[in-house]
């Protein structure tokens, strides 16, 4: 075949091969079914809603007139379906966690340096909730006491208190002796604002371990007494927690609790003894171990551990600040290790500590109301990262927290991942909007072990045996260094049995042979 011919017949092969191609990938023939599959659309579950008579995406917050400054400044992560992502777990549109150096607003009007220069301001730009008919009168007649202590990070310690803040509540806020004045400066103009929120003025320095972190808390809580607010519990914070609950949710819950204090506590694990068996002295930096033994306390009893944080009713808060025996025990644990994980946690078992119990609460059993957290050794994994052992929420760890029982999770870093809380800052706001305290878990908090304690005791009773209870220990006490001076410690006598159960860290539990 000539050549010419072979060229012709190569030209038309390939022109059809082309057009073939480009016909079937333009108009697929009934044959080749390539059904287009639609990218899923987030749904928006927090920020906006659909009014279904207008089709209209609109704020949920449109029932409340709100300052064109707080639509720039308050944190609108969800305006794009972020947060119902996140929220909802859906993997195949979670984006990779991204560093935020900063943290701050990209506005520089929004900067906290910038908006305490007026209170008005302030208190619009934020959302602060300062009017009165916002707040529902079960709110008014439970008020609550909160402590936030920081060290660093004051713009993250604010974004907590605005988000719990309510007038009818009293907040002490406690800035470490070591950091820098600009942050106590910086918090001091944030409290001007408000007449409710307290700075300690006569700080400390926190030392890591130390009895610094009793002491300072204490100042907080004589804080709060004098407060002419008649409060109802007092829930210590740091300024790396964040709340799951709204303020009507954390009053409902812990009226629940009937009394009962919402106090970690369990037997002190005896290779960790040696935190109270030598004298510590402290320096300007750290705690340290010396040689000398730690005298024995001047009674007997079974020394227990748990979380520095919790519940506290007002009755118990007065008996640490009041009662002899509290104030003798704390003042003995002063120069040891890490007291304050000792200090509530053992006070709560004695007899005739109010809201105390011997009960076994313990993160571990899923029954620690007061903190949802992730320590390494958790089945639960963590979505952030790890520091020191203990979970840094991120953005995917969404999923878990906003399905949590517990009032407040520890701990977040915004540095780290902003977009986490300002998610269930949205989250919060939104729900304090549109409440539903029907959804919450309340089979959960009616069957916690001191929730059941308290349940059908009436007032007049619980402060009659407390009376006569303390003065019964003491006699035995007292008896008993009579008779030998080395009795053995009495041995919690109430436990509660691990029951493991899938989808959170461990969320049931077992008290006296019964599955609640």
């Amino acid at each position: 075949m000539p050549f010419k011919s072979v060229w012709l017949v190569t030209f038309v092969i390939q022109a059809f091969s082309m057009l073939t191609f480009f016909s079937l990938w333009t108009y697929p023939g009934s044959d080749v079914n390539l059904e287009k599959q639609e990218p899923e659309v987030p749904i928006p579950a927090y920020s906006r809603k659909v009014d279904v008579i207008q089709n209209n995406i609109v704020h949920c917050h449109q029932d409340i007139s709100r300052d064109p400054l707080s639509e720039k400044c308050l944190p609108s992560p969800n305006l794009d379906g972020t947060c119902s992502i996140y929220a909802r777990g859906n993997r195949k549109l979670i984006q990779p966690l991204r560093f935020n150096p900063t943290g701050s607003r990209k506005d520089l009007k929004c900067k906290l340096t910038e908006l305490v220069k007026s209170c008005d301001t302030l208190r619009a730009a934020h959302g602060y909730i300062t009017n009165g008919a916002r707040v529902s009168q079960e709110e008014k007649e439970f008020p609550l006491a909160f402590s936030i202590k920081l060290h660093k990070d004051p713009e993250q310690a604010e974004q907590l208190l605005r988000t719990i803040y309510r007038p009818n509540n009293v907040y002490c806020l406690y800035v470490d002796g070591k950091a820098h004045e600009i942050i106590y400066n910086l918090i001091m103009n944030i409290s001007r604002c408000f007449p409710n929120v307290h700075v300690i003025q006569e700080r400390i320095n926190v030392i890591y371990a130390s009895s610094a972190h009793v002491t300072s808390e204490m100042q907080c809580m004589r804080k709060c007494a004098e407060s002419s607010v008649k409060w109802k519990y007092y829930i210590n914070l740091t300024g790396q927690e964040f709340p799951l609950k709204t303020n009507l949710e954390i009053v409902r819950i812990l009226k629940s609790l009937n009394g009962a204090n919402d106090i970690e506590s369990y037997n002190h694990p005896v290779l960790q003894k040696w935190r109270f068996s030598k004298k510590y002295r402290l320096t300007k930096t750290s705690n340290v171990e010396t040689t000398e033994d730690k005298e024995p306390f001047k009674y007997k009893l079974q020394i227990s551990k748990g979380s520095a944080y919790g519940s506290f009713s007002r009755e118990f808060v007065e008996f640490i600040l009041n009662d002899n025996i509290a104030q003798d025990f704390i003042s003995w644990f002063n120069n040891t290790y890490s007291p304050e994980e000792n200090v509530w946690a053992t006070l709560n078992t004695l007899p005739w500590a109010p809201g105390g119990y011997e009960t076994e609460i313990r993160h571990t059993f899923g029954n620690f109301l007061s903190r949802a957290v992730i320590w390494e050794s958790d089945k639960v994994k963590c979505e952030g990262r790890y520091v020191r052992g203990v979970c840094v929420f991120g953005r995917k760890d969404l999923t878990w927290l906003t399905g949590r029982p517990q009032l407040f999770a520890n701990k977040f870093n915004y540095k780290m991942d902003n977009v986490a809380i300002d998610c269930l800052e949205d989250i919060i706001r939104n729900r304090t909007v549109s409440p539903n305290i029907d959804t919450l878990s309340w089979y959960y908090y009616r069957n916690l072990p001191h929730a059941k304690r308290y349940a059908d005791r009436s007032r007049e009773v619980i402060l009659h045996e407390r009376e006569e209870t303390k003065s019964n220990w003491l006699r035995d006490q007292t008896s008993k260094q009579a008779d030998d001076n080395n009795v053995a410690l009495p041995i919690r006598n109430e436990k509660s049995d691990v029951l493991h159960v899938l989808g959170g860290t461990m969320t049931m539990y077992k008290v006296h042979g019964e599955v609640l």
